[in-house]
């Protein structure tokens, strides 16, 4: 179940041999931590039990709402860091924070959006203008509290399981071939700019076709006139992180010499080249781009680098972020959209950004909004509260057909559905009119119960806790650089868990296709070197 996992040669590479310059040189494997983790997996039971306490409070009770929210969110805490437990006894090793592992980031961000934030209830709502806040029950939020700890107990299980090792077998075989083997070595310095430089043709290809530049340009487009030249094109695009991680792999390889330059340069464009498109997606990704190879490479999470990241983002991003989108969009009186050309668009980048640094109050309230809206608990409040009284169940079937739907190239079937599930699940949910085009967060855990309830919920996230266990044990980046191009491409649908569960699964497909071209951009397969004395 490791395709990625190094011989002892690149684990302790021999010195006496001047190195492949181009050669990833992981440093030896550090000693045990103090705490051996497996063991505190033997806590699971116990944190399980303490997660039932407050539902038992509750119901023998009756506390007050304020109350009642607490108990349920640190259920859901509980039951999210017993599942990180079951990760770390699974790995035998950590948390898998600093190694990057899917799971436990995703774990991890949950109990943010769907833990920690959904305290925001306790207190007057930040979100002016946001009406659908006012759709929602705050007994249906103590509702979602229960299921989402209901649910992740389930993926806890699930990824305890694992998948059959059949599916394990013929994965790691599938991609051994795919990708040329299971070693690799990172091509040479003129890769970060080329592969680089690649993606960023793909973003004015797709800019010369659809007139988009992320968020500049008419949102209808991709709904009313989808082209089958988007999908590769928007595969080609993703290069661009690529290409940073490429150079970051070798600015902290301590066996390659320089790097660094090539590193910042790719870095600070690729930076303010997402803020230009619109997108905080794109600030995580290309943060991420860094932290990741860092984290392979010296195995363990680059703290300065990581608390400069929170800094910029709250202080610079956010800010910039909701400024800029509210002058490149705007809903017209007839209700339709106006768009800024990208001409105009770049124009008043400057002028934006040096107002939303400058007030203080835009930066506070930016970031208010901001934290409002990553918040997912509303989402699953609101599946708790219609489904299916109001609103009827979705057909589960459509599961079984979306990885087959997500293979499907639009070349090939040019009447293939558009999907959009968060532009749906506003109107259908929050009553939110069709001409505003803003995606509202669906969840794994809402699409799945608004798919037939409990019957659903719960073997679906036990597959989902499946699937995550066999992409850690896949792709790990220590072990091989390949394995960034897959987690880049599949961490804003793995970790931050927005999409629903089927366009996770929908996008599967599109996902490996990024890894596999960045892999082969990045890196070229070797033969296993000799070991130490042989």
């Amino acid at each position: 179940m490791t395709l990625m996992r190094p011989p002892e040669s690149v684990r302790q590479p021999v010195r006496a041999a001047k190195p492949t310059p181009a050669l990833l040189s992981l440093p030896p494997d550090a000693a045990p931590p103090a705490r051996d983790f497996a063991r505190l997996a033997g806590l699971v039971p116990l944190l399980g039990a303490a997660a039932m306490m407050p539902w038992l409070m509750i119901g023998l009770l009756h506390p007050p709402f304020a109350i009642q929210l607490v108990l349920g969110v640190v259920s859901v805490l509980l039951v999210l860091t017993a599942a990180m437990l079951v990760v770390a006894g699974v790995a035998r090793s950590d948390l898998g924070i600093a190694r990057w592992r899917i799971g436990s980031w995703h774990l991890l961000w949950s109990s943010l959006v769907l833990g920690v934030l959904s305290l925001q209830w306790l207190e007057n709502d930040p979100s002016a203008g946001f009406n659908w806040v006012s759709l929602i029950d705050r007994s249906s939020v103590i509702g979602a509290l229960a299921m989402v700890a209901v649910a992740y107990g389930a993926w806890a299980v699930g990824y305890r399981l694992g998948p059959p090792r059949l599916i394990v077998g013929l994965a790691t075989t599938a991609l051994s071939t795919v990708l040329g083997g299971s070693r690799s070595v990172l091509r040479g310095p003129a890769m970060p700019w080329l592969v680089y430089g690649l993606g960023t043709a793909g973003y004015l290809v797709n800019f010369a076709l659809t007139g988009r530049y992320g968020y500049v340009g008419d949102p209808t487009v991709s709904l009313s006139n989808p082209m089958a030249t988007t999908q590769p094109v928007y595969f080609v695009s993703q290069m661009t992180l690529v290409g940073v991680g490429g150079a970051a792999f070798r600015a902290f390889d301590p066996m390659i010499r320089g790097g660094r330059a090539t590193l910042w340069t790719l870095f600070a464009i690729e930076l303010l080249t997402g803020m230009l498109r619109g997108s905080k997606e794109a600030f995580f990704l290309t943060m991420l781009a860094v932290l990741i190879p860092y984290g392979a490479v010296r195995r363990r999470l680059p703290w300065h680098l990581l608390a400069a990241s929170v800094v910029l983002l709250l202080a610079v991003a956010v800010p910039f972020n909701a400024a800029y989108r509210e002058i490149v969009r705007q809903n017209n009186p007839t209700g339709g959209v106006d768009s800024a050309s990208l001409s105009s668009a770049l124009s008043s980048a400057p002028n934006v950004l040096s107002d939303s640094l400058k007030s203080a109050d835009g930066r506070q309230r930016s970031n208010d909004v901001f934290l409002f809206r990553i918040r997912m608990i509303d989402s699953v409040a609101i599946v708790w509260q219609r489904t299916p009284t109001q609103i009827p169940y979705l057909d589960p079937v459509r599961f079984l057909r979306a990885p087959f739907i997500g293979m499907v190239p639009r070349a090939i079937w040019p009447d293939k559905p558009v999907e959009n599930p968060g532009w749906m699940f506003g109107q259908v949910y929050f009553d939110q009119p069709p001409t505003i085009f803003s995606a509202s967060a669906v969840t794994p855990v809402s699409d799945l119960y608004r798919s037939g309830g409990w019957p659903i919920l719960l073997p679906g996230m036990l597959i989902m806790g499946m699937g995550y266990r066999m992409f850690d044990g896949l792709f790990r980046p220590e072990a091989d650089p390949r394995a960034f191009a897959f987690i880049i491409a599949v961490f804003p649908s793995a970790v931050k868990a927005e999409s629903d569960y089927y366009t996770m699964l929908t996008s599967l497909p599109a996902h490996l296709v990024i890894g596999i071209l960045g892999a082969w951009l990045m890196c070229r397969s070797s033969k296993r070197l000799p070991l130490p004395g042989g």
